[in-house]
């Protein structure tokens, strides 16, 4: 029915529901395998084609200090979101709900890609995620996706509460030898929690 009222905007209600039951009795679904056949290849066009990128819009979230950086063994970068998404191809955060939406072969291009990218299962909210997306024609090279960030772009680094002292070093040097502009700061445990401090260096 919603693939008819898109292809066949002028029929009415009974040439509707015909075109639906002739679909159901003849059309390209009753093909064994032909669901799965055309999922597998879309996704995989989709994948060739699409780049994500996720990131927290907190940089005091202690879930993803523990899960992502070996709690506190590493660091957070911090960056420009205006000059970041402009760089990468936009972004915005995600929205947690009890059952993902369901992506419906009538869908538009650009709400598929919003239902895809932007909707999570609640049991992750606590990544409070913002995702950065790319969208490219042709299908793209790992070339292609790594994306050479300007200077401006980085604003500070947080070093976690257990990063060993070499790393912190490194990450510095680093950071100094390339003309990075950026706040470094430390995370520490507090209670439940975490504060940031500015490092004077």
């Amino acid at each position: 029915m919603e693939v008819s009222k898109t292809k066949n905007p002028r029929f009415n209600r009974k040439q509707h529901r015909d075109f639906a039951k002739e679909w159901a009795k003849n059309g390209p679904l009753t093909k064994k395998g032909y669901i799965e056949k055309t999922q597998k290849e879309h996704y995989e066009e989709f994948d060739k084609r699409f780049g994500v990128l996720s990131l927290t819009a907190n940089h005091s979230n202690l879930s993803m200090w523990n899960k992502y950086s070996g709690s506190g063994k590493d660091f957070c970068v911090g960056f420009d979101s205006e000059v970041f998404f402009s760089k990468v191809g936009g972004g915005g955060p995600v929205f947690y709900v009890d059952e993902l939406p369901v992506i419906y072969h009538s869908d538009d291009r650009n709400t598929e890609h919003i239902k895809q990218v932007f909707h999570k299962e609640k049991k992750w909210a606590f990544e409070e995620e913002y995702r950065t997306h790319k969208f490219y024609p042709n299908p793209a090279s790992i070339k292609d996706r790594q994306i050479i960030l300007p200077q401006i772009c980085f604003k500070e680094v947080v070093f976690g509460w257990d990063i060993a002292q070499k790393s912190k070093d490194e990450i510095m040097e680093v950071c100094i030898k390339n003309n990075l502009n950026v706040d470094f700061k430390h995370a520490t445990l507090n209670g439940n929690g975490i504060v940031i401090q500015q490092l004077n260096i």
